[in-house]
């Protein structure tokens, strides 16, 4: 077979594919012919026009029988799996709890801000009546309904206030007794918590301590 005006003896058959050509004419032995198909194929910068053609039938014919080299891929070992894992097990350890505390205060600071206009009227009406037997929701200036994402209700008789958390702060009940003190108010607060709330307990108490409120 004349490939590029050089006779290529298939010096090396397995598969059917040449995998190197001597050229009968050169003055070296094994002196390799720049048309031959593997050569082409492996030196693109000398190619000719039928070692182009031969090349791509070459290569074509490597990829369909399996021959052509693959890289070598690696995976994980299971050390390093288990390294891995134990690096988030222990970000997860530190960082859930602390994300944790960070809902649980802003679910609370919401449920400061409904408390805060309650507790001014209520403290409006004791200066008003001279009593609190009047200061109860939807009267004498004491809103009545407000709930947010974090309340579900809030109910005021006769001065007491009490708030019922939902969602973050599902089961835990505040409830804030005015007394007389000094010519006016001083509030003491008690924080409630269902067996799933237990955690909010000692927030709940750091939050709400205002005028010197006490348990």
């Amino acid at each position: 077979m004349r490939l590029g005006g050089g006779q290529c003896d298939w010096a090396y058959m397995t598969t059917g594919l040449c995998r190197s050509c001597a050229n009968p004419h050169a003055k070296k032995p094994n002196q390799h012919v720049t048309s031959c198909p593997y050569f082409a194929a492996s030196h693109p910068q000398r190619r000719t026009a039928a070692g182009r053609w031969s090349g791509l039938w070459v290569r074509l014919a490597l990829d369909q029988q399996g021959e052509r080299p693959v890289s070598n891929q690696q995976g994980f070992t299971l050390v390093e799996l288990m390294v891995v894992i134990a690096i988030i097990a222990t970000l997860s350890a530190i960082g859930l709890p602390g994300y944790q505390r960070y809902l649980d205060n802003a679910a609370l600071t919401d449920m400061l801000h409904v408390l805060s206009p309650y507790k001014s009227a209520v403290e409006l009406c004791a200066m008003e009546h001279g009593d609190m037997n009047e200061c109860r929701a939807g009267a004498s200036g004491i809103p009545d309904g407000f709930t947010s994402r974090y309340v579900d209700g809030v109910e005021v008789t006769e001065g007491i206030i009490r708030l019922t958390g939902k969602r973050a702060l599902q089961g835990l009940t505040l409830i804030l007794t005015p007394e007389r003190h000094s010519g006016g108010l001083r509030w003491t607060r008690r924080c409630d918590a269902a067996e799933r709330g237990q955690h909010l307990l000692r927030p709940c108490q750091a939050l709400f301590r205002f005028d010197g409120a006490q348990e």
